[in-house]
């Protein structure tokens, strides 16, 4: 059976690595550090579920923390890896965030990655960590979901979670942990497409798309200069830092 591609998203903190963790039985490191860069990707090695073997891509999302101290050339390098990883097409987006009240980063999250990058072309699902407090869990969402959609987030499914772990409430969080995960898992299998949809190709290709996510990163980081207008690929490479060879190297990508 065909394999599905995943792209899960969120700040930095929001608990991707711990929520991947518990739906892939892996170990990865947990880091709490807002060090990621925008659009950085890890490949997870694919699990099976059923049948079907899954590929989740990993992706640090906008981070206010990272204004100021951006290099252009690394922000590109990462946004043409991201898209490598997807020119096989996609089949849902995974939005992480920790419970709360939306703030402008979570929309500008949400903007960048189901708007810019794949055009509303994915279905998109947000899982809500941190809701151990919460009895049951899934009132957050009850209570809330009207405020996603009233700030424009249009969403296949919310999940409330859990994926706590350690500590003098281990006892408490393990089950929740465990029904976390199931209900992210049925999520999934409930919205992922069964094809994978190459927005890339449906988006007027991987130019087109490079230019419109970049574009709106340097109206997010403030930086009007970096912006690709009707430059050349090559140039607007060269200008952002890369060597002529690099440059020459990377716009093959474009043909």
């Amino acid at each position: 059976m065909a394999s599905r591609t995943v792209l899960i998203f969120g700040s930095s903190n929001a608990g991707k690595t711990s929520m991947i963790n518990e739906l892939t039985g892996y170990n990865f490191q947990v880091n709490n550090d807002a060090k990621g860069c925008t659009f950085e990707t890890r490949q997870v090695p694919p699990v099976s579920k059923g049948e079907v073997p899954y590929h989740f891509l990993d992706t640090a999302g906008l981070n206010e923390t990272e204004k100021g101290r951006v290099k252009s050339k690394d922000a590109v390098q990462n946004i043409l890896k991201l898209l490598q990883h997807s020119k096989n097409g996609m089949n849902l987006l995974i939005y992480v965030r920790r419970i709360g009240t939306i703030i402008q980063t979570d929309k500008d999250n949400y903007e960048m990655f189901c708007d810019i990058v794949t055009n509303h072309q994915i279905p998109v699902i947000c899982v809500i960590t941190g809701c151990e407090n919460e009895d049951p869990m899934s009132d957050w969402v009850r209570r809330n979901e009207d405020a996603f959609k009233n700030n424009g987030m249009r969403l296949h499914g919310m999940v409330a979670t859990c994926f706590a772990k350690g500590g003098p409430s281990e006892s408490v969080c393990r089950p929740l942990r465990e029904q976390s995960a199931k209900d992210v898992w049925d999520a999934i299998m409930n919205h992922a497409t069964n094809k994978p949809v190459d927005f890339i190709k449906q988006s007027g290709g991987i130019s087109a798309v490079l230019k419109r996510i970049w574009n709106q990163y340097c109206t997010w980081l403030n930086q009007p200069t970096w912006k690709w207008v009707n430059e050349h690929v090559r140039d607007i490479l060269a200008r952002l830092g890369f060597r002529s060879q690099e440059a020459n190297q990377m716009a093959e990508m474009f043909v």
